[in-house]
C-alpha cells in the first residue's frame, strides 16, 4: 500500500494529543470544530499511542471539572457532558492499552520505555519551579552585586 504523505497533510490537522480529520474543521484550519474541541468524544479524532499519558492527564482534569460542577450544582446537561467525555477518554486509553498488548514483545517494550520517558518529560515540564528574580536582578554577569 502506497501512502501519500503530502496528501495526508491536507486531510488532517493537529490538535491537542492527536489529529482531527473532520473535513470542515480541517478546511477551516481548526476553527470549525462543532464540538468545541472535545476531541476525545469525536469520531474524527486520531490519537497516537504515545499520547497515553496525556490522555490520562486529560481524564484527570475532566474528573476535577466534573467534581467542581457537582459542587456548584451545575445543570444536569453539564454533568452529563463531563461524564461522557470521561467515558470516551477512558475508551481511548483502553484502546491504546489493547493496541500495545497486541504488539510483538520487543516493539511493546520499546513503546513502554518511550511512554515512561515521555511521562517523565511531561512531569518535569509541568513541575512547579521557583526562580528568585531579586537575586538574579541584583547580580552582574560574574555573580557580584550591582552598586
Amino acid at each position: 500500500m502506497t501512502i501519500d504523505r503530502e496528501r495526508d497533510n491536507f486531510t488532517k490537522i493537529a490538535v491537542t494529543l492527536g489529529h482531527c480529520t473532520e473535513p470542515q474543521n480541517v478546511a477551516t484550519g481548526g476553527h470549525g470544530c462543532m464540538i468545541d474541541h472535545a476531541c476525545e468524544s469525536c469520531p474524527f479524532f486520531l490519537v497516537d499511542p504515545l499520547e497515553r499519558d496525556g490522555m490520562a492527564a486529560k481524564r484527570d482534569t475532566l474528573m476535577v471539572k466534573l467534581e467542581r460542577a457537582r459542587v456548584i450544582t451545575a445543570p444536569q446537561h453539564l454533568l452529563d457532558h463531563y461524564e461522557a467525555r470521561i467515558k470516551d477518554t477512558t475508551k481511548i486509553i483502553d484502546g491504546i492499552d489493547a493496541y500495545l498488548a497486541g504488539l510483538p514483545a520487543a516493539e511493546r517494550d520499546h513503546l513502554h520505555a518511550a511512554l515512561e520517558h515521555m511521562s517523565d518529560i511531561r512531569h518535569r515540564a509541568t513541575a512547579a519551579r521557583r526562580i528568585d528574580l531579586r537575586t538574579l536582578l541584583t547580580q552582574d554577569g560574574e555573580g557580584g552585586e550591582h552598586g
